[in-house]
């Protein structure tokens, strides 16, 4: 049974989905596990933080801008999953050429605001990715609402 035009642009969307969605899994998986041993344990869980922070920030922007990326989903879809890809590269040379320490936050002199920079700087270095992915992932699902079942189950399968 050959498959149209739209059934065949659905089933790369929903590949592309999965991929996009799987990756942005192994990256908070990595991340936590970076943040696990290089940092402290108890950060680790910021990663959750910050994913959501990012897809978060990514709905807004698509909420506030939804016939900018309807018009341009083709090029969004790309750049952002290069923009992705690239930022988390980026992310992670940037942290580990900066090193935090967290016992340094506070001492018995009071805060060190050089480490509480870095902190912050590991935040808004991390928060990037996710909102590039968040931003692929909200354009597929504003773009192809009629087939949000099937993309749905891509998304979660990732």
């Amino acid at each position: 049974m050959p498959v149209n035009s739209k059934g065949r642009s659905i089933m790369m969307t929903s590949a592309g989905l999965f991929l996009i969605s799987a990756a942005v899994l192994l990256i908070e998986i990595v991340q936590m596990r970076v943040f696990s041993l290089a940092l402290w344990h108890h950060l680790a869980y910021l990663v959750i933080t910050i994913a959501l922070l990012g897809f978060g920030v990514s709905g807004t922007i698509i909420a506030i801008f939804p016939e900018f990326f309807r018009k341009n989903m083709p090029v969004v879809l790309i750049y952002g999953s290069i923009f992705f890809a690239g930022s988390t590269f980026i992310a992670f040379w940037i942290t580990s050429h900066e090193r935090l320490d967290t016992f340094k936050l506070l001492t018995p002199s009071g805060l060190q605001f050089s480490q509480l920079f870095l902190l912050f700087l590991y935040y808004a270095v991390f928060i990037v990715p996710f909102v590039a992915a968040g931003g692929v992932i909200a354009c597929i699902f504003t773009c192809h609402s009629r087939n949000a079942f099937s993309l749905y189950f891509a998304n979660l399968s990732g």
